[in-house]
């Protein structure tokens, strides 16, 4: 959830001649800008008085003679807000698990998805993968420190400096239109020794975001159609999508 304040406050500026019954009244709006709400995080009211009365100075402090007479509404206006990075464990959907090319670790009682994908793609197993007991030892092997789960991808660059070996290419899948899109890709792609690809899933009801490891790329973008066709895969700047498409004869 995410919540701003608006209000309403008149003003009045007295005549030029001193004449208390030739005043001009103006009606000022003043909004404040949105902050996420959540069970751990509670809008700091005394920031919000600030911020508005910030607002407020600043209008009566361009020239314009006005001073604040009172404050007629105040309004908190509450919007639904479902952030973009990884939330609560999402189960591999059925076309995905045949691949057989990403690692989904359950994080069933968490929201730190993206660490334990990381930690995956480093410390790989032979067997049980998807527990998060086979990793549980490997916990502080990587700095998070600055990252605020659930992770969005805007955060991953943080996470590089805090982690010098480590490099993410992040993408995303597009079920409408059955592509890929890239979230993020590092500058120092060829320049540091673990080199990690993370796929963002959604789940069905649109309402959770879960980071996987993708284990084998190759297979991730594989045509699922038959030899008459081919997958193409294209080095591009984020938000431009790569597709299978049919081989030209």
């Amino acid at each position: 959830m995410r919540v701003h304040f608006l209000s309403e406050a008149q003003f009045q500026r007295e005549a030029d001649d001193g004449d208390a019954n030739n005043c001009s009244r103006v009606t000022g709006y003043f909004h404040t800008r949105p902050i996420a709400l959540t069970e751990a995080e509670q809008p700091n009211l005394t920031a919000i008085v600030v911020e508005l009365n910030s607002l407020v100075d600043n209008f009566t402090c361009r020239g314009s003679g006005f001073v604040l007479c009172n404050i007629t509404k105040l309004t908190a206006v509450f919007v639904y807000f479902r952030p973009l990075g990884g939330s609560s464990y999402v189960p591999t959907r059925r076309w995905l698990a045949g691949k057989h090319a990403v690692i989904n670790v359950k994080n069933y009682q968490s929201e730190d998805c993206f660490k334990w994908a990381v930690t995956s793609a480093l410390f790989p197993v032979a067997t049980h993968s998807d527990r998060l007991l086979s990793y549980l030892h490997h916990e502080n092997a990587i700095a998070c420190r600055r990252l605020k789960f659930p992770v969005e991808p805007n955060q991953i660059p943080v996470f590089e400096e805090d982690n010098p070996t480590i490099v993410i290419h992040c993408l995303a899948y597009n079920e409408e239109n059955k592509s890929f899109s890239i979230l993020h890709m590092s500058k120092e792609m060829h320049r540091r020794p673990h080199k990690i690809t993370l796929l963002l899933l959604d789940s069905p009801d649109g309402q959770n975001k879960h980071y996987v490891w993708v284990k084998y790329l190759s297979r991730l973008i594989a045509s699922k159609f038959t030899h008459e066709h081919t997958s193409r895969l294209s080095v591009v700047p984020a938000g431009v999508h790569f597709t299978t498409r049919p081989r030209r004869p």
